[in-house]
């Protein structure tokens, strides 16, 4: 299932009873059999609730040792919004053991290949000083209007960071595709991406929540919140989560300096949050 925009798989394991023959581990309980059918059933009915309403002295007769992680996969399952499906079961040696799958009864949800999609729009802008689209296919997070940064690292190594407070573009998506470029080739730390680099270049792609107004330093935190800074006609901002920034002075002070701010003028601060993306 999809959780967020990562991928995520919820993994439990665990017997059912081990009580189905008079040779199994635990001995021989009718009870074993009536277990393993109830919970199989209601895991290929997908009506939870008999297993999550078990008696349990019935439970302790069946002599079962998976219920607990069982339940704990069910619970993420439903928060998921998933669906079981029973695959096999078996019950070899006189202990049940079932396999079951849950997906995600809604169609697929879009996935959009940043990566790829980066990589293509520097390349096509080197070769021919345009803009490509963006995918019909897009994740609807992507389909709205919201500011971003792209980073780019080679081999591990920052090779660009370009992006803005505010969006300009119809979508997030858009918006990738322009500051993908833009830091390629217009970030002035570095040289400009060359058409033989762009291979090696891997993308990450940062959605900036609206900035809020902050009055104490104390309201800062650098590994929770992007950090923007005020003064006159001058401005700085910092990313959250830079792993040379631990507190929030510190960030501030970054902020400040990167602005070319003096110590002691009046500033303004704005923090907000981000979500990454690839």
């Amino acid at each position: 299932g999809h959780l967020s925009a990562r991928s995520t798989v919820f993994i439990a394991s665990g017997d059912l009873s081990h009580r189905l023959t008079p040779d199994a581990p635990a001995g021989f309980r009718q009870e074993g059999r009536a277990f393993d059918e109830l919970v199989v059933g209601a895991l290929r009915d997908r009506d939870w609730q008999r297993i999550e309403t078990l008696d349990q002295h019935f439970i302790e007769d069946a002599g079962e040792c998976g219920l607990r992680p069982l339940a704990i996969l069910l619970g993420a399952a439903r928060a998921a919004g998933l669906e079981s499906t029973v695959l096999s079961y078996e019950g070899p040696f006189g202990v049940g053991y079932p396999v079951v799958g849950f997906t995600s009864s809604d169609p697929p949800a879009a996935v959009l290949d940043l990566q790829s999609l980066g990589r293509t729009a520097i390349e096509h802008y080197l070769k021919h000083r345009e803009l490509v689209e963006p995918p019909e296919s897009v994740p609807p997070e992507l389909l709205r209007p919201c500011a971003v940064f792209v980073t780019l690292r080679k081999h591990g190594e920052l090779r660009g960071c370009v992006g803005s407070l505010y969006p300009t573009e119809p979508s997030a998506a858009h918006e990738f595709i322009r500051y993908a470029v833009a830091s390629a080739l217009s970030d002035p730390r570095f040289d400009p991406v060359r058409l033989d680099e762009v291979a090696e270049l891997s993308l990450t792609l940062q959605l900036l929540d609206p900035p809020e107004q902050v009055s104490a330093v104390a309201d800062l935190d650098p590994a929770q919140y992007g950090l923007i800074v005020r003064s006159g006609d001058r401005q700085g901002l910092l990313l959250p989560g830079i792993a040379q920034i631990a507190t929030a002075e510190e960030q501030l002070e970054a902020a400040c300096a990167k602005a070319g701010i003096g110590a002691f003028a009046p500033v303004q601060m704005f923090r907000f949050r981000t979500r990454t993306i690839g």
